[in-house]
């Protein structure tokens, strides 16, 4: 069985189809999926380059391929990626026969969960973030914070009360 695994991460792509990124989802953190199901497919934004960065590191390998969402920075950029964003979610989100983790807070997995909640399909939740802690005073200058502190935190609470599972990567909360 196959699962996509939606997250909020930016990545770049060779010529050769290669995936890389300069963060921590290189190739081996993926492979954590591999110990139960026989392919992990990313959704995320992904870049197309020329070349790798030294720095970089491969992101995809055996049992773990992309699929990639508009690659968009910011607000702005989002709204005009918007219509692409949500076809691709929902896309990786329908295809049958396979799981779904929405690795939350996730733009492109909130417009999944839209998709998942309405058509019932079930799908899980890794919780990595707090988005109320990332939008607060001070850790984001951003004329529309307050905004989408509200709307990030919302989206999350959505995504978690419609899970079938979910996992928090948390000490304290």
């Amino acid at each position: 069985m196959r699962v996509a695994v939606f997250l909020e991460h930016r990545f770049e792509q060779t010529p050769d189809g290669a995936v890389w990124t300069d963060g921590p989802f290189a190739y081996g953190f993926f492979t954590r999926y591999l110990d139960v199901f026989d392919e992990a497919c990313p959704v995320a934004r992904v870049r197309h380059v020329e070349r790798a960065e030294p720095s970089w590191f491969r992101a995809d390998g055996p049992g773990v391929s992309f699929e990639p969402a508009p690659y968009y920075l910011g607000p702005w950029q989002y709204l005009r990626a918007l219509p692409r964003a949500w076809l691709a979610a929902r896309r990786s989100a329908r295809e049958q026969g396979r799981a779904v983790i929405l690795r939350a807070p996730t733009e492109i997995g909130s417009l999944a969960a839209r998709d998942l909640i309405a058509s019932g399909k079930p799908f899980s939740a890794e919780v990595v973030g707090d988005p109320w802690d990332a939008c607060a005073p001070g850790a984001v200058s951003h004329p529309l914070r307050a905004i989408a502190r509200r709307r990030h935190l919302r989206a999350q609470q959505r995504i978690c009360a419609h899970a079938a599972a979910t996992a928090y990567v948390t000490a304290e909360a």
